[in-house]
Order: structure tokens, then C-alpha cells, then sequence
């Protein structure tokens, strides 16, 4: 039995030989997860399932399939998207979740098994929690972080925080910030590089160190970030909510963020009560609307969809992933002005092309750890998907020009939002009280 690393050994790995002893002929439930190493989705729920595993070691097998390995289990099941949890009873496949939300897989868990898990108990403080004040409250420490930024190259594998801390794992130490801010200061980086100049972001993401006040304890500052993001009327989700239940579950939503912020614990009952309803909305919503009969311009099924996503404590919740649901809800809001349907089924059916031939001649992507591969690959691919559009546009101009004037607003967007979030982090920093600075 092969086990990921930081995995209980209640997860067990199957195989195409062992399948039908680990899953097909268990008397136990089993939960199957459809996995791949290199899945970021993959790794946000890996936890969850870890936990999940712990609790319920008894009643519940927890069997993985890695995608890249075992290509007959995958065709069996004709799984085309990872994460993929498949939910067996008695050998019997009772339930399908692709792409499953955290909160979907713990209201899968607790019909089959009680509530009695603590679900939300995951780590609210420490991913917040700082060591320190910022920079200790030393000018000279200050000085030594941003020196390293400004000598360093960015790159994935060497974001802003390793490059200000002088390595990966010591953010945290070295600059007496919470990681999670960090992590939020290298989103932004990553994201501003697809809109704008390389040494505009970098310029901005160094810019946002600078701006990090000496002795100030920042724990506040990445949940504050995240309930703007959420509930700010000027650019938040909070815009895109429709009347109804939508918005009712959306103002409790607030109503328990609000309390969080000024330190109030909440019951982890008040947040799985909380998903479930918007996990039935979703549910409910898809029933009435079939997914062949909604416009890709339609906001309500994108936001009523998400709304499982968002429905978590602050600390839980991912900048990046708030970002581009915000993102993709200010899109189909202006793309009419750009864009038509028959626009938008000609470029659907040319990205399917090209994932298909993405899959035919460079498979999929390589592990994250073989940092080599992985570029040549993100370099291959880009350049097949260049010569498509390049292709469809030649074949279909005017089409081709409305492409180009709708990526060229939707990059302004995303660079504005972006902007506003980096202004956003400054006004929280400078209205954070300082402690003593030692120079």
C-alpha cells in the first residue's frame, strides 16, 4: 500500500490487479478518489480526506486511484476531470461528485455517517498566526528582506516570499508575517504577471513588502482581504447575488464572516448548516435548469454554483480562487457588449480542439517537482494553442478581432481588480497599530 506523504495510512492506493478486492467486493462503504500528484484541485482536498479517514477509519475505506497510473480503472468509470470522488455501497456505486467542493464532500460524509466529526476545526488560527510582529520590529531585518527581493529573480518556483525570507519555509520566521499573507502576496504577483509587464509586478509586489509596517502584528489583514473580496458592495461577490435564497444564505454568510472578524468562535454546526443550503440552492437550481439550456452569459447559475465554495470560515478561503470567481462573474457581465453567442460557441469548440491535441501529442501535465518538464511542457502547449487561434482566425477574421478587443477588456478588468485588492492590502497595513521598532 502506497501512501502520499502527510496521508493517514487509513488511505490506501489501488490498482488496476487489486480493484476488485479494494472496491468492487468490499462489504465496507468505500469512498474511490481519482487523483494525479501534479492536481492542484487534487491537493486542497487531500486534508479534508485525510481527516475524513481518521474519523471513520472503521465504517469507511478511503481508495485511491492515481489517474496517470491506472488507465483502466479511469476508462471504467470514463473519468474526464480530477478530483472525482465516487461514493460505493456493498460494491454497489451509489453516488458521483466531480470536482467536489470541501464543503459537498463533508455533507456526502455526514448523511452516510453522522455529524459527530468536527469538521471545521482545520486550522483557522494557525494559517493566520504569525510568530512575530512584522519584520520583529527591526528597521535593519526590514532592510535585509527587501535587499533580497530586489536582487532575486520571481518564478514559480521561486515566488516573492521565498525570495524576501531567503528560502522556501522560513517566511513566516523571517519576516514575522503570517504565511497565508504571503501566499496572497505571491497570488497577486503570479495573476499581475498575466495582464501586465513583468517589471510592473514586480515593481507592485516589492512595492507591497515595502509597505508592510515595522512591529505590526498583521494577523487581521488576510481574513480582512478576503471578506472585502466577498462582501464589499463596490467590487465584491456580494454584486453578482440574486434576490431569493441566493440571498439570504449570501447575508448569513456576512453575518458569520462580520462575527469572525472581531474574533467571535463560531459553532461548526452554524457552517455546515450553512453549506448544505447552498449546496441544495446549487442542487435545486441545476434541476430546473439543465446545464444545455443556460447561456455561458447567465450570472445567476455561475454565482449560485460557486456559492458552495465561498460558504467556509475567512481563513479557509483561497485568494485565488475568490479572485477568479469574482473574475468570471465581472466577464459574463460585460462580455455581451463584446461578444456573441455564436462567438462564444466557435471559441468553446476551439479550445476543446485544443486540449484534445494538447492531450494527443504532450499528455497530461508532468508532476510539479520536475520543475524541467513542467516548463517544457507549459512552453509546448502555449505554442499549439497560439498556432489554433491563429488558425481559427485566419479561417474567421472578424471573429478574430472581436477576440482580440474582448481579451484586451478582460485583461483590463482583471488588472483592475487585481489593483484594487493590492490597495486594499496597503490601506489595511497602514490602519494596523505598530509596536515598538527597533532600529
Amino acid at each position: 500500500m502506497e501512501l502520499k506523504a502527510g496521508m493517514t495510512t487509513q488511505i490506501m492506493d489501488t490498482t488496476d490487479a487489486r480493484f476488485e478486492i479494494d472496491v468492487a467486493h468490499s462489504m465496507s462503504p468505500v469512498l474511490l478518489y481519482f487523483w494525479a500528484p501534479w492536481s492542484e484541485p487534487c491537493g486542497a482536498i487531500d486534508p479534508l480526506l485525510d481527516s475524513v479517514a481518521r474519523h471513520h477509519a472503521g465504517p469507511l475505506k478511503i481508495v485511491r486511484v492515481n489517474v496517470d497510473e491506472h488507465e483502466a480503472i479511469v476508462k471504467r468509470f470514463d473519468i474526464h476531470r480530477i478530483p472525482t470522488v465516487l461514493f460505493f455501497d456493498k460494491g454497489e456505486l451509489r453516488t458521483t461528485l466531480v470536482a467536489p467542493s470541501a464543503a459537498r464532500l463533508q455533507v456526502l460524509i455526514e448523511d452516510r455517517f453522522g455529524s459527530g466529526m468536527p469538521w471545521n476545526t482545520a486550522r483557522a488560527d494557525e494559517l493566520c498566526a504569525s510568530s512575530a510582529l512584522a519584520f520583529h520590529g527591526q528597521a535593519a531585518r526590514k532592510r535585509i528582506c527587501l535587499k533580497r527581493l530586489r536582487d532575486s529573480v520571481f518564478s514559480a518556483d521561486r515566488p516573492p516570499s521565498d525570495c524576501a525570507a531567503g528560502g522556501a519555509g522560513y517566511f513566516v520566521e523571517e519576516v514575522g508575517v503570517p504565511g497565508i499573507l504571503g501566499d496572497m502576496i505571491d497570488t497577486l504577483w503570479r495573476l499581475t504577471c498575466a495582464t501586465e509587464s513583468l517589471a510592473y509586478a514586480r515593481a507592485r509586489t516589492i512595492a507591497l513588502f515595502e509597505a508592510i509596517p515595522l512591529g505590526a502584528d498583521l494577523t487581521d489583514i488576510a481574513p480582512a482581504v478576503v471578506y472585502e473580496l466577498l462582501h464589499d458592495q463596490r467590487w465584491g461577490l456580494v454584486r453578482y447575488v440574486p434576490e431569493g435564497s441566493a440571498h439570504e444564505i449570501f447575508a448569513r454568510l456576512a453575518v458569520l464572516h462580520a462575527r469572525e472578524l472581531v474574533g467571535t468562535r463560531i459553532d461548526n454546526r452554524a457552517w455546515t448548516e450553512l453549506a448544505r443550503d447552498a449546496i441544495a440552492l446549487a442542487d435545486g437550481h441545476r434541476l430546473r435548469q439543465p446545464e444545455d439550456l443556460a447561456t455561458p452569459r447567465d450570472l445567476q447559475p455561475i454565482l449560485i454554483e460557486q456559492m458552495e465554495h465561498v460558504t467556509r470560515p475567512l481563513a479557509q478561503l483561497d485568494l485565488d480562487m475568490l479572485l477568479q470567481i469574482v473574475l468570471s462573474l465581472t466577464y459574463a457581465r460585460d462580455q455581451p457588449r463584446f461578444w456573441t453567442d455564436e462567438d462564444e460557441r466557435k471559441t468553446r469548440l476551439m479550445a476543446d480542439a485544443a486540449m484534445r491535441e494538447v492531450e494527443r501529442q504532450f499528455g497530461l501535465k508532468p508532476a510539479d517537482d520536475d520543475i524541467r518538464t513542467v516548463r517544457r511542457w507549459r512552453r509546448q502547449v502555449r505554442t499549439l494553442i497560439e498556432k489554433l487561434e491563429a488558425a481559427q482566425t485566419t479561417v474567421d477574421p472578424t471573429t478574430g478581432v472581436r477576440l482580440e478587443i474582448w481579451k484586451s477588456h478582460r485583461d483590463a478588468l482583471a488588472a483592475e481588480l487585481y489593483c484594487a485588492v493590492c490597495e486594499l492590502m496597503v490601506s489595511r497595513f497602514d490602519h494596523t497599530p505598530k509596536t515598538v521598532v527597533f532600529h
